[in-house]
């Protein structure tokens, strides 16, 4: 808000309630961040009053005003030297110089909300499933950035039936320690290896404790098509002999890789001539790929009913 025009309320619209004249609206520098002191005086009397632009944490000197700016440049993946850029453009206070402080707060908030939501949501897939805890899951990874050469990776796992995440792993290669004596105790990076395979290391972490977290069996998995993490997990015997691990597959990644098969065939016997004279491609010949796929796939699972 232009600070000039609310001064200009309180001076002409507003009045002291000791002596009815008008009041002088002043604001305080300090170290708050985005929170700004105000101080009110009468200009006819001693009157006068500070207040601030915004709450503070209970029994703390922390503006919530900075949790909150802090948590909504996390959110857009930016950081401090974004928020000052942001905060210097559109002419408001200097944002917070540390992050940290606020970034731990908001960690163990969202922790605390974390935990809470993926518990409420184990107990409503196992009494979606009528009570029974062995489950039906989905599982998937995603990385920080694209290709195979990204330091922080995530898997989740998400129960087929609600819908509702119950369970995630975070993996990091990164290691930003820079006081060594206390790197071990410190140290974020929980992982070493290559991108590629996070994925296999933290479904197996999650299948692994589904039991202590939720007391319940992942025994029905749904993947993206890659084989490599389900085998992983399987081969564990995680629930021993009596709990297989069964593989669901997902029609959307069949089709997807039987068309990028078709597209591949097509290119490599371009103007080829087959055994019955004609080209694979052509008029009435192979040119939709997904059309054709959708129903080579219904045709198979027909036979496999």
């Amino acid at each position: 808000m232009n600070l000039n025009i609310l001064a200009s309320v309180f001076k002409n619209e507003v009045h002291c309630k000791m002596c009815n004249s008008g009041l002088d609206m002043q604001v305080l520098r300090g170290k708050s961040g985005l929170a700004i002191t105000f101080v009110l005086k009468c200009f006819a009397c001693p009157y006068r009053v500070e207040f601030s632009s915004s709450n503070f944490h209970e029994g703390t000197q922390i503006a919530t005003i900075n949790t909150r700016f802090e948590y909504a440049m996390r959110s857009i993946g930016k950081g401090a030297e974004a928020g000052r850029n942001f905060c210097g453009i559109m002419n408001l206070p200097q944002s917070p110089t540390m992050f940290s402080p606020y970034g731990k707060r908001i960690l163990n908030t969202a922790k605390l909300v974390y935990e809470d939501s993926i518990q409420n949501a184990a107990k409503e897939a196992i009494c979606e499933n009528e009570g029974n805890k062995n489950i039906a899951v989905a599982v998937d990874g995603t990385w920080q950035k694209r290709g195979y050469t990204s330091l922080n990776g995530i898997v989740t796992v998400t129960s087929i039936d609600t819908g509702n995440v119950i369970d995630v792993d975070i993996l990091s290669n990164n290691c930003t320690c820079k006081n060594l004596p206390f790197h071990e105790k410190d140290c974020k990076r929980n992982y070493v290896g290559s991108s590629g395979t996070m994925e296999i290391q933290g479904a197996s972490k999650i299948f692994q404790r589904s039991l202590s977290l939720h007391n319940a069996r992942y025994i029905t998995y749904l993947g993206d098509g890659d084989y490599k993490t389900f085998e992983a997990v399987k081969k564990k015997n995680i629930y021993g002999n009596e709990y297989p691990i069964e593989k669901l597959e997902c029609i959307g990644h069949v089709m997807k890789r039987m068309g990028t098969r078709l597209r591949r065939l097509k290119a490599q016997l371009k103007g080829q001539i087959l055994s019955n004279g004609k080209c694979l491609s052509g008029k009435n010949r192979l040119t939709e790929h997904e059309k054709l796929a959708a129903i080579l796939w219904i045709s198979y699972s027909e036979k496999s009913q």
